[in-house]
């Protein structure tokens, strides 16, 4: 298997983890995942596999939807511990309003 065949199968895994993130009808993320994907989201920000520069991709657009609710309950020691998702959530955010208005 190529370096390729294997990225893809580790971004399949990974949007697969994202698509069972639970939203509770009152809006409330379970903790123990959104932990997690919080953590993993960090670290493939980190090594820049989403968001080039800030020209944001069709991943990071479907992304953005799918955690919304959770990104937008971050806390600032969430924001502080995870400063490239951060950064990823301000500029895809930024991006969302702009596509509104």
């Amino acid at each position: 298997m190529s370096g390729g065949e294997k990225s893809n199968l580790k971004g399949n895994n990974e949007m697969a983890e994202l698509e069972k993130l639970v939203v509770h009808e009152d809006g409330t993320v379970e903790l123990d995942r959104a932990s997690r994907i919080l953590f993993r989201m960090n670290e493939l920000l980190k090594r820049r596999q989403f968001l080039c520069g800030d020209t944001p991709t069709t991943m990071d657009e479907i992304v953005i939807f799918k955690l919304r609710p959770l990104l937008e309950e971050m806390t600032a020691y969430d924001r502080a511990l995870h400063r490239h998702l951060t950064r990823w959530v301000r500029v895809m955010l930024k991006r969302l309003s702009n596509d509104n208005a």
